[in-house]
């Protein structure tokens, strides 16, 4: 179709040529969903309810990571009675989650991965039970950043992906294992200088050991090996801002 622009008003303009740049930007777009999530989300939440920076977290959105996380080391356990138990409680969380954060970007994404962690949990699948419940432990990291949290979220990330490396190193993915290694680093990298502000130099000195004992890993039993030592020296970052 041939458009005179003679005749068209500046503003169709302004849209059209937004039009056709998304139709460029389209194609290019990244699939790596999870990494954005991480990398980014942070940043995204903080600029669209920067208002929410002064006020701690929904209570129900600390149930919710909080579950999420006990519903992870419950299947780890298949201990699916807990988990089970958990897992409604979860529900409940998330259902009572206020109108700013059921507006999150990742609000959706968290209640759509309920009903396929429901799944696994009634199907015993220990396999997909971690990896939904560790997905949402990420949402809800995701969800808090624009709260005046005690963790930083970033934490809680490394909390996560060292969950992560637990997951793959079980489902001998190396793929999986090495890209959550380079996400395990860049999340590192940047809260680093925190950890270290808050008196941790000695924490944050073994915790580089440990990334870059995961960066050296060959085989599925050495990431496993450093994802438990990686994930008993996130307790003790987390000790250092609870003081």
């Amino acid at each position: 179709m041939k458009i005179d622009l003679g005749q068209v008003s500046q503003k169709a303009m302004r849209r059209l040529a937004i039009a056709f740049a998304l139709v460029a930007v389209i194609p290019i777009i990244s699939c790596s969903t999870v990494s954005h999530m991480i990398v980014n989300e942070t940043k995204t939440n903080k600029n669209s309810a920067a208002n929410h920076k002064n006020v701690p977290p929904p209570e129900s959105l600390i149930e919710a990571g909080e579950y999420a996380e006990n519903i992870y080391d419950q299947a780890k356990a298949n201990d699916w009675t807990r988990a089970q138990a958990r897992l409604d409680q979860l529900r409940e969380a998330v259902a009572k989650l206020p109108a700013e954060a059921k507006g999150n970007p990742d609000a959706p994404q968290l209640s759509s991965t309920i009903p396929a962690l429901q799944k696994a949990v009634g199907q015993k699948d220990q396999q997909t039970a971690m990896k939904e419940a560790n997905q949402i432990t990420l949402m809800v990291a995701n969800m808090s950043a624009p709260y005046k949290t005690v963790l930083p979220v970033e934490i809680s990330k490394l909390d996560y992906l060292g969950r992560e490396l637990e997951i793959w190193a079980v489902a001998n993915d190396s793929a999986k294992l090495q890209q959550t290694t380079q996400m395990l680093r860049q999340t590192w990298n940047g809260i680093r200088p925190s950890v270290e502000a808050h008196g941790g130099v000695a924490e944050a000195k073994k915790f580089d050991e440990l990334v870059a004992e995961a960066e050296r890993a060959k085989s599925s039993s050495d990431y496993e090996r450093v994802a438990k030592r990686l994930l008993d020296e996130v307790d003790n970052l987390e000790k250092l801002f609870e003081k």
